[in-house]
């Protein structure tokens, strides 16, 4: 299910309903990804996944005689502890006193602080070192990686000779390759602005874009290649892109990379997390200011091998 979609409530606390409908459809806008990922809840400090049974099930047997035996084994069952990724947003009880809407001014930064968030949700999604963070796709063992070309890398221009056309379907190929190579196929593609647009450049009658309203009134345009989303990683609370184009492939040090994944709700790529999702809690009393506190408990997995797929080693040339 997406994020927006669980509405528990932890027991004993009061959660606001308005002000977590604000952060969510805020935090949409700079995490568009929470628009096609899916979570799964449970109860508890950690989780469980139980991997398949690797049994090489089925065979053929002689008229008369029995079925073939098989033996199923199970391997070690995937752990999957909550992180916490919280905020606490304190509005100054000055502005009342100078008749100044408190209430106004609080809800415009908890607006902006909910932005950010979604802005952190996104770079921990790809850059999360673990520890008290997630693991990111950038950093989990589980994520498939596919270099582009050569074991450096190779060019993705927009030129018209010969030697560019190769390149452009060499690319394609690959692509499509990584695409397919997911489990019944990729169902969201990440990657930066400056990929985006050189696919919609050179392929783009693979590209297309969609304009949407969102829920804080914002057009946003969101692409697809070949009827699969485009996520754009967007940029971080710093202003730096959350995937750049200074990736190192083996001697290349100026290339960029896309993932392909597969959401499915406590399968493949699939975000873990509790009954009650993402928590809004007011508080009105708190001495010299009013505040809210933000917070997500969840946890990024990768259920199934190549359910994400890493294609790096592209250099956007001219």
């Amino acid at each position: 299910m997406l994020l927006r979609d669980i509405q528990g409530t932890p027991v004993g606390v009061s959660v606001d309903s308005t002000i977590k409908r604000i952060v969510l459809n805020e935090m949409e806008t700079t995490a568009p990804i929470l628009k096609y990922a899916q979570f799964y809840t449970f109860q508890g400090n950690s989780d469980n996944i139980a991997p398949e049974a690797n049994a090489n099930v089925g065979g053929f047997r002689a008229i008369n005689s029995e079925p073939a035996t098989v033996d199923t084994s199970y391997g070690t069952p995937l752990n999957v502890p909550l992180k916490i990724l919280s905020a606490r947003v304190r509005t100054d009880r000055a502005y009342q006193d100078r008749g100044l809407d408190l209430e106004g001014e609080h809800l415009r930064q908890v607006r902006s602080a909910a932005r950010n968030l979604g802005r952190k949700f996104m770079n921990y999604l790809i850059k999360g070192e673990g520890g008290d963070a997630i693991t990111g796709l950038k950093n989990d063992l589980q994520v498939h990686t596919v270099t582009f070309d050569t074991e450096n890398g190779g060019e993705l221009s927009v030129g018209i000779e010969t030697s560019a056309k190769k390149q452009q379907a060499k690319f394609l190929e690959t692509l499509d390759n990584a695409i397919l190579s997911v489990p019944n196929g990729a169902n969201c593609l990440i990657m930066n602005a400056a990929l985006a647009s050189r696919l919609s450049t050179i392929f783009r009658e693979y590209v297309n874009y969609n304009s949407i309203i969102a829920a804080t009134g914002d057009v946003l345009q969101i692409p697809s290649y070949k009827g699969i989303p485009i996520v754009i990683a967007g940029i971080d609370a710093g202003g730096n892109e959350i995937i750049g184009n200074d990736y190192v492939t083996g001697t290349e040090e100026n290339t960029t990379a896309l993932y392909a994944l597969r959401f499915e709700e406590r399968d493949m790529v699939t975000f873990a997390t509790t009954k009650s999702g993402i928590t809004t809690i007011f508080n009105p009393n708190n001495s010299a200011y009013v505040s809210t506190d933000i917070e997500l408990q969840y946890n990024l997995v990768v259920v199934k091998p190549k359910a994400a797929v890493k294609l790096q080693g592209i250099i956007l040339s001219n």
